[in-house]
């Protein structure tokens, strides 16, 4: 009796089982429709081909947000060896983003499973913007470098923009808007940044008036180069009486040092050799209290207006 049990278990699978498709769908498989921008609609039109010896009739039972669907498919029953269409149309203007839905299609034979229709998108935003970063070319302390982020909207209504974060005195930013566009201009002035800091790394958070793009945030990267490549860059007493200061040119060229001298009290700069035209020296810098002391060791070369300042620190 259980062998017999077992030899009419696939049977009864087999009736359990819906049946083969009566429909056959053109196109069929994952429609993938590449980058839709934030009002571009698009539409497919499906064939839905009754091969079956029987009417059969279709209704939507699922239908994903940002989709419609309607045609003679939907409209009547298929006849026998009859082809209707049905038109998929996908509005995007709800949606951003990675775009993955699929319909579902049930008929009127119960022994039919579903029929799906899936499709996959990449929503452009409305609003974008050239760079999220932007990095400056390295530059003097007499230059005043700039660069500017760009904002547009692709569906061409005005754009609003405004710099919500506080900046450092050393960045000055605008922001120029014109319809569609707007620009984030920032502009660095090297002789406003604090000695000692060669490099930044600066964060702008930037307001719009587009929906869900409501903030945006931006990084801006600047170096600087100096007249005199001192290391270290800064001389932070931690229990040393005594440090050195290595002193060149950034590109190697000989100088010759006119004046080392203290501004500020606590420290003071042993004397040195400031004749002549050398490719590297050294400096001895002393601090006079064992207390907390800040001061700056300032350098003239020769033939420079531009003075280089050393952020010299003694910690208790």
């Amino acid at each position: 009796m259980r062998l017999r049990c077992l030899l009419l278990l696939p049977f009864a699978l087999t009736l359990l089982a819906a049946d083969p498709p009566r429909l056959e769908i053109q196109p069929a498989g994952m429609q993938k429709l590449g980058s839709i921008g934030p009002r571009e609609q698009r539409t497919l039109t499906y064939t839905f081909h009754n091969h079956s010896k029987a009417p059969i009739a279709l209704k939507v039972s699922d239908l994903p947000a940002g989709l419609q669907v309607s045609g003679p498919a939907l409209e009547r029953s298929i006849a026998p060896e009859e082809s209707l269409a049905l038109v998929l149309k996908l509005d995007p203007t709800q949606q951003r983003g990675w775009f993955r839905r699929r319909v579902k299609l049930v008929t009127d034979d119960p022994q039919q499973g579903d029929y799906l229709l899936p499709l996959e998108a990449t929503i452009r935003p409305d609003l974008a913007v050239d760079a999220l970063r932007l990095n400056l070319p390295a530059a003097h302390f007499h230059e005043s470098p700039e660069a500017s982020f760009h904002f547009a909207r692709e569906t061409g209504e005005p754009l609003s923009l405004r710099l919500v974060s506080t900046t450092p005195e050393y960045l000055e930013t605008e922001v120029i808007a014109k319809g569609p566009k707007a620009e984030l201009r920032v502009i660095l002035h090297p002789h406003k940044v604090s000695p000692g800091v060669l490099e930044g790394l600066e964060s702008l958070q930037v307001e719009s008036n587009v929906g869900e793009q409501k903030t945006f945030t931006l990084y801006f990267q600047w170096s600087l180069i100096p007249m005199l490549a001192c290391t270290p860059v800064r001389l932070v007493f931690e229990g040393q009486d005594t440090l050195a200061l290595t002193v060149k040119r950034p590109d190697g060229k000989a100088f010759t040092l006119e004046e080392a001298r203290i501004e500020g009290q606590g420290f003071s700069a042993a004397p040195t050799q400031t004749s002549g035209s050398v490719e590297s020296l050294q400096l001895s810098i002393k601090r006079e209290v064992h207390g907390e002391a800040r001061a700056l060791l300032v350098l003239k070369v020769k033939g420079e207006a531009e003075l280089q300042r050393i952020p010299l620190i003694s910690l208790p």
